[in-house]
């Protein structure tokens, strides 16, 4: 069920367990308790808000009381360098250090500065992070990089829990910080952890001290871990599980999705556990305490096929109806206001070639249309004609090909409200958006969403037009395209397929065992579980594979690991045994090759990228692989599957 609260549901067991920990184990709760991942970034950007708001409320309840502990509750955001800069200080410009300085030097300019580090509000008292302390003084930043070399945020209002002079936020942002500090709730994209096999100062993150390890795992959208990315996620996921877990110690798995089919199989692929399904049915099928069945739905789908008119010419005019529409209902409501919830159109694409092919179009071709309905109906005149003066750059995007500061960005564009002025108005027209909305997209005031073209599955269809009516009553209009079979198919069984589109989802596949998958992954899954499992962290430390009993040890347990796993066959086991036999062999081949073979012979996991350098390291990334025998490979992050190129347009 979408919108009905699951991470409500998660996020408060999460406080329940970070209290319960601190209470049960006073000497040892500390370091990370609970380990949140998502898959897409802009669903890691926005949860992040509402996790920290809950993280903010529990620091604020141990402040007060005695019996909570005296370590602070954190949450950390662990994510790839292009949504925050992973280094305090360096020679790269995507440093904290540099991107700050460049910040305030906008700021000093009276220039509009982007916030870096994907926090724009404090979540206690919602003051701007970027912003004036006083009327009358300059801009401000609410992050700063103390003596010990740390980045540390707070909030610019001195009246606020978590002001500088309260000891700030108890936000870590950057990867050193998160690694020498590691926060009580690391909240993380999935392919981050691809990470762990090149990164020795990662294994705090799994308290090899006296404190408890991670306690709960929650992965979010389970139908999005599908196809190759599920694939590499079941393989590595072996690993992480081990290294949360003790002879006393197994971690909880908690697992959201609004949309899926065999879960019992997705789950034993990924996890190798057996799956329980909350809220379980319950003697009504119309009540289980926790929902209920409601007898008509909030959103009315409407579904529209083109005939003599191309998709593109109908979407233009279905895209003018609309936006005439809400000029509508704005001149006969009473109150001008209430057209807000349907002001701005939410249209959705399939592709990034077909959202750019109708951007083009806006001011071209849509405003024109506009315009010719607003004559038709004697309605161009001041203030009506408003309604398309501004529409070239009062439409946003949210797709990947916008970087990650401008999504955060557009997002806050999303809760602009219509004021009912209609001269003045600053709320959005159109939002542009790829598959980048369908999980997590919670904004109350879009009520009307245009899907230009069925979605490549039934889940897909489901959770993107579920961004809409959340609130409110509200419209979704299926453009089917003519000359797809599968579009008209659906479009002939439109009424039976929307009112049973939950039983039409597809079901997940996962094949975390099939010979891709242990070729891009399984090497970087043994790397992180010698370094961070065996204790041999450091990353002069890939020479202690041949030293006392070591390789035998580590070849045993990585075979229980998978030998034990409910997913694979003997014929799997067979192949992984093997794999991991050669993998091995192959390390052992690379010491001996490191004249001399010893401590000193400065053979490194991962020492640096330059060509001098790259002899020395036993991994090197999956995008440099020369052969097909080379197998020496690891994965930096799970969605770096092929090399890409760079094409460069000479003019003549």
């Amino acid at each position: 069920m979408t919108g009905g609260g699951k991470t409500e549901a998660y996020l408060a067991l999460s406080a329940f367990l970070i209290f319960w920990r601190r209470l049960q184990y006073p000497n040892n709760y500390g370091g990370v308790n609970i380990i949140i991942r998502y898959t897409l970034r802009l669903l890691s950007a926005q949860q992040f808000e509402r996790a920290t708001k809950l993280i903010l409320a529990c620091e604020f309840i141990r402040k007060n009381h005695a019996d909570l502990g005296t370590e602070r509750i954190t949450i950390g955001f662990w994510v790839g360098g292009n949504t925050i800069p992973n280094k305090v200080k360096s020679n790269d410009n995507n440093c904290a250090e540099k991107k700050l300085q460049n910040t305030q030097e906008r700021l000093n300019k009276n220039q509009y500065a982007i916030n870096p580090f994907q926090l724009s509000n404090c979540q206690w008292c919602n003051t701007k992070i970027i912003g004036k302390i006083q009327a009358n003084s300059n801009p401000s930043i609410g992050h700063r990089i103390n003596r010990q070399n740390h980045l540390s945020s707070y909030c610019l209002n001195p009246n606020c829990a978590y002001s500088e002079q309260n000891d700030g936020l108890p936000i870590v942002l950057v990867d050193e910080d998160i690694y020498s500090n590691p926060p009580t709730m690391l909240f993380a994209t999935v392919d981050k952890f691809a990470q762990l096999a090149w990164k020795g100062e990662a294994t705090s993150l799994f308290n090899h001290n006296e404190n408890r390890k991670p306690e709960l795992i929650i992965q979010d959208e389970l139908h999005l871990l599908s196809g190759p990315l599920g694939s590499l996620v079941g393989l590595f996921e072996n690993v992480i599980l081990s290294l949360c877990t003790t002879d006393t110690q197994k971690p909880k798995i908690i697992v959201s999705t609004a949309t899926v089919k065999n879960v019992e199989e997705q789950v034993k692929g990924l996890y190798s556990r057996a799956v329980q399904i909350f809220p379980q049915n319950a003697t009504s099928t119309d009540n289980t305490f926790f929902s209920k069945t409601l007898p008509e739905s909030k959103r009315r789908y409407v579904g529209i096929l083109p005939t003599g008119k191309t998709q593109t010419m109908t979407n233009l005019r279905l895209n003018a109806a609309l936006l005439f529409a809400r000029l509508e209902l704005w001149k006969n409501n009473t109150d001008k206001t209430e057209a807000d919830q349907f002001w701005t159109i939410l249209s959705y694409f399939k592709s990034l070639k077909h959202i750019g092919r109708f951007s083009n179009k806006i001011t071209a071709e849509l405003l024109p249309e506009i315009k010719q309905l607003q004559v038709r109906y004697l309605m161009n005149v001041p203030p009506y004609n408003n309604n398309y003066n501004k529409l070239s750059y009062r439409n946003i995007e949210l797709t990947s090909r916008i970087p990650s500061e401008r999504i955060k960005r557009n997002l806050d564009k999303l809760d602009i409200s219509f004021d009912g002025n209609l001269e003045k108005y600053q709320s959005f027209d159109i939002v542009l958006a790829t598959n980048m909305i369908s999980v997590g997209l919670d904004v109350g005031r879009l009520n009307v969403m245009l899907m230009n073209g069925m979605p490549p599955n039934t889940a897909e269809y489901i959770q993107a037009s579920s961004r809409v009516a959340r609130k409110n009553e509200g419209l979704v209009f299926t453009l089917f395209d003519p000359n797809n079979t599968r579009d008209l198919s659906y479009f002939e069984d439109f009424v039976t397929f929307h009112k049973t589109f939950y039983k039409q989802v597809e079901p997940i596949s996962v094949t975390p065992f099939a010979e891709n998958a242990l070729d891009k992954m399984l090497l970087t899954a043994m790397v992180t579980y010698f370094r961070h499992k065996l204790g041999f962290a450091d990353n002069k430390m890939p020479y202690s594979l041949i030293e006392n009993n070591n390789k035998q040890q580590f070849a045993n347990e990585l075979n229980n690991i998978f030998n034990n796993h409910t997913f694979a066959d003997d014929e799997d086991k067979q192949l992984i045994a093997l794999e991991i036999a050669n993998l091995i062999q192959q390390w052992e081949y690379k010491i001996q090759a490191s004249p001399p073979p010893s401590r000193d012979s400065g053979l490194y996991f991962y020492g640096g990228k330059h060509e001098t350098e790259k002899k020395k390291n036993l991994l090197k990334p999956i995008q440099e692989r020369q052969s097909a025998d080379d197998k020496l490979v690891g994965m930096q992050s799970m969605r770096s599957v092929e090399p890409s190129a760079v094409i460069k347009i000479n003019r003549f």
